[in-house]
């Protein structure tokens, strides 16, 4: 089920992002800036993307990806 703009930024507001944010440890301001400034997240919050449908974990361990690799496989193309 697609979302619109508003009903991710809400979803990603009171769910998801804490998740990932608490799967990480982030606890400091910088480690939250840099994760909004991130092309992960401007993926993240395009509904089109899908991602928004992964769970914390799986979505932190694909940003964790990004940081070691610079990028991520996409899960739903794993098989």
């Amino acid at each position: 089920m697609a979302k619109s703009p508003e009903q991710l930024s809400v979803l990603l507001g009171t769910a998801i992002l804490p998740g990932i944010f608490e799967v990480l440890g982030y606890t400091e301001p910088e480690q939250f800036e840099e994760f909004y400034r991130s092309d992960f997240y401007e993926l993240l919050r395009n509904p089109e993307s899908g991602l928004w449908h992964l769970s914390a974990g799986a979505l932190a361990g694909l940003y964790r990806q990004v940081l070691e690799t610079g990028a991520f496989e996409d899960p739903e193309e794993q098989s």
